[in-house]
């Protein structure tokens, strides 16, 4: 099934990609807000920003943050994803609660790459505009990245997931700016 020509090959025939490990999301997560803390500590101190009370508040807030996204995720994060002839179903949270999205719902698929991870918008009616550097989205999407998932088999889904919706984001309203002209070198 690793092979793109295979996808679609008879009744039944699905792609399916779970979520590493959930005890290394955790890891991750505390080894990210360990980084974090010493970040917004050195930050503070370079920029003789030294007040007690400042360094306090970046603590807390910057901890707060952390555990709000984590606990999100162990709450509403996709944990599994399969792609069949239909369209994508998606598992969240520690109940694997299933949304399904049916192919025809799908109006075009935005990858990216963003400081190391990959990001997918699915669009479900909304409209993507580029400008020079910058990528606004409006409407429906859903958002996956491939922080929690094996990096082969999340391009694998990326490529199964843009054949429901290959050039319908063009005729659905993108709006492509052309990119700024390069300034004249001197």
């Amino acid at each position: 099934m690793d092979d793109d020509n295979q996808f679609f090959a008879g009744p039944g025939t699905k792609f399916r990609m779970e979520c590493d490990s959930v005890w290394m999301t955790t890891v991750v997560s505390a080894l990210v807000w360990g980084i974090g803390l010493l970040l917004v500590v050195f930050l503070a101190a370079a920029r003789g920003l030294l007040s007690v009370a400042f360094i306090a508040y970046a603590v807390i807030g910057f901890s707060a943050y952390m555990l709000i996204d984590y606990l999100w995720w162990i709450k509403r994060g996709i944990r599994v994803v399969e792609v069949d002839a239909g369209g994508i179903n998606l598992y969240r949270g520690k109940r694997l609660l299933l949304t399904r999205i049916e192919g025809g719902q799908i109006t075009g698929v935005n990858r990216f790459d963003k400081l190391g991870r990959v990001i997918v918008n699915i669009m479900l009616g909304g409209a993507v505009t580029r400008g020079p550097g910058v990528t606004l989205f409006s409407g429906p999407r859903l958002r996956i990245t491939n922080d929690n998932f094996n990096n082969r088999e999340f391009e694998q889904f990326v490529a199964r997931a843009q054949k429901f919706a290959p050039d319908r984001a063009k005729k659905q309203g993108e709006q492509a700016h052309p990119p700024a002209s390069p300034l004249p070198r001197i």
